[in-house]
């Protein structure tokens, strides 16, 4: 797919174009992130290049923060070749009663080490299993998840976990509670107590944020690819599946609180709308302290809706 960047190149720019620049490699070592060593080093020698008769700048980018970039600073993207092209033979599968022990091991192995905003509680798995299991407990009820296999189906490669809201059992339950939550943080240290309650508000603001006429959504519990197995496309493979009968089970629509950098900008690409964001400034201890700050970039917790006739 690389070679293909280059032999289809000369097609696709313009035909006084015969010398150019070819970016090989851009990288900044994680410690040296967003300083704008990059920016910098994307515009150095263009003078020279110019004087020795450069015509132009071509770059084959991988990464999102690479094309982010590169659009910022006036690139044009001339043709995206998609990672599902050279997908392996992944099974993606709705999950079952019978896989919650095994996607319990991978949020445990992946889930748990690799999304940005659980790192940042630094928080123990011994406080995030409970949740993670709950979370489990409540998507398989429902013929709605996912679970991504490799081949042989002896490894875990990705999960997405989608439980159920209804607008009428969640009125019921304030009634006769007062309250909606989906977990008892009491037990919990301070810092899990605070974020979970963020994440809480996402479910007791997401009815007032929608249409009257939404009354039963899917709730995205956790969407998570192994990073040995990133970048090919199979979140957004994940993201699409099961909708269909969805729609025909009553379903009105996907929300989700999305907590990373990765997963917005995923969303965000596949039509899904920010209904509000929840600043992860705001989480802090009674001292004012902030008890969470990611490293992906991401500054909130968002709560993103779609409409579950947008879905092809």
């Amino acid at each position: 797919m690389l070679q293909k960047c280059h032999d289809e190149f000369w097609s696709l720019a313009p035909s006084d174009t015969n010398i150019v620049i070819y970016r090989e490699i851009s990288s900044v070592g994680a410690p040296w992130q967003r300083q704008g060593i990059a920016s910098k080093m994307l515009i150095r020698n263009l003078t020279v290049a110019e004087l020795l008769g450069i015509d132009g700048i071509v770059s084959a980018t991988t990464s999102h923060a690479n094309q982010v970039l590169l659009a910022k600073h006036g690139f044009k993207s001339l043709k995206e070749f998609p990672y599902s092209a050279i997908m392996p033979n992944y099974v993606f599968e709705t999950a079952e009663q019978s896989d919650y022990d095994r996607i319990l091991k991978f949020l445990a192995d992946h889930f748990y080490h690799e999304e940005p905003s659980i790192r940042a509680t630094k928080v123990g798995i011994e406080e995030w299993l409970p949740i993670f299991a709950e979370m489990t407990e409540a998507s398989l009820r429902n013929p709605f998840s996912t679970i991504v296999t490799n081949e042989l189906g002896d490894t875990v490669v990705g999960v997405l976990l989608n439980s159920v809201w209804s607008r009428e059992e969640d009125e019921k339950r304030k009634k006769k509670t007062g309250k909606t939550a989906d977990h008892d943080v009491s037990e919990f240290s301070e810092t899990m107590q605070r974020f979970l309650t963020v994440l809480q508000k996402c479910h007791d603001e997401f009815w007032s944020l929608v249409p009257p006429d939404i009354n039963t959504v899917i709730y995205r519990e956790i969407s998570s690819v192994g990073a040995p197995w990133q970048r090919q496309g199979i979140a957004s493979k994940m993201l699409s599946r099961n909708m269909k009968s969805a729609k025909a089970m009553g379903i009105d629509g996907v929300v989700s609180a999305t907590t990373s950098h990765a997963n917005q900008t995923l969303l965000a690409k596949n039509g899904f709308k920010c209904l509000k964001e929840f600043p992860y400034s705001k989480i802090v201890s009674d001292d004012g302290a902030q008890l969470v700050e990611t490293d992906d970039g991401s500054e909130g917790m968002r709560i993103n809706f779609k409409i579950i006739e947008d879905f092809e």
